[in-house]
């Protein structure tokens, strides 16, 4: 059986510097995926590579049997994935309809079926209130819900969730950890983050990028079994400690 997502020998370079070296792995479909790894790890560069949003540099990506080097697969690609940026994706000074409505435009909807998508999509993330709120003047636990809700405008398989936690507060941050793990029931979820806590009670299967190399790759229960760790957070510490030696060796 074709795993979702297949990557072998994945290379990315921006002016003149490594980002990801030779990263390999494949994922299945379904559930939720946990990319972690601090500041500079690789991690926003691999949601951007798997989103069809920037082109390798070496090897090969393939989600569901596209190829992201590939032009055309590239904009297939934008339709089989949505895409949340750590910095959002809203323009601030239009309300949360008129973001919606954009969103549902680019993606090819239009009239009656676009003011219907975004209608679903105002009810499912609780936004009804705030339909005509700019989104600039929004909280930031409902600048992360419009940002899920423009990911969902197209009804994605593959949900890519940049740092979905940053600078919320811990109501904000619960709140977000349940809509991600409705969304996980209609498509397959990758969020990043720099800690395990949201990976122990999310996902399904870690990977851990170390200097824009894959230090680890396996359920919860996997990585603790493989460092002989009692605790994620240790086991995530340890392979990166582990990483991180043998890359100055």
């Amino acid at each position: 059986m074709t795993d979702f997502i297949e990557c072998e020998h994945l290379m990315l370079r921006r002016a003149g510097k490594a980002l990801l070296s030779d990263v390999s792995f494949s994922l299945p479909r379904g559930g939720i995926i946990a990319f972690l790894g601090e500041s500079g790890s690789g991690k926003s560069a691999l949601l951007r590579v798997l989103g069809g949003i920037d082109r390798p540099d070496g090897g090969t990506v393939t989600i569901l049997g596209k190829n992201v080097a590939v032009r055309k697969d590239c904009k297939a690609l934008r339709t089989l994935a949505g895409y949340a940026p750590q910095g959002g994706c809203a323009a601030a000074g239009l309300t949360v309809s008129q973001n919606l409505m954009y969103t549902a435009k680019i993606h090819g909807l239009r009239g009656r079926a676009a003011r219907q998508r975004v209608e679903e999509l105002l009810a499912q993330f609780s936004l009804c209130d705030y339909l005509d709120v700019r989104a600039g003047a929004l909280s930031g636990g409902f600048q992360k819900r419009l940002d899920l809700a423009m990911a969902c405008v197209h009804r994605p398989q593959l949900l890519l969730l940049d740092e979905p936690f940053a600078g919320l507060d811990p109501i904000g941050s619960a709140d977000t950890k349940r809509q991600i793990a409705a969304l996980a029931e209609h498509c397959t979820v990758i969020f990043s983050w720099h800690g395990p806590r949201a990976a122990e009670q999310l996902a399904a299967k870690v990977l851990i990028l170390v200097g824009g190399v894959l230090g680890a790759i396996g359920t919860p229960q996997q990585l603790l079994q493989f460092t002989g760790c009692d605790s994620l957070q240790s086991a995530y510490e340890a392979v990166c400690a582990q990483t991180l030696a043998q890359y100055l060796s």
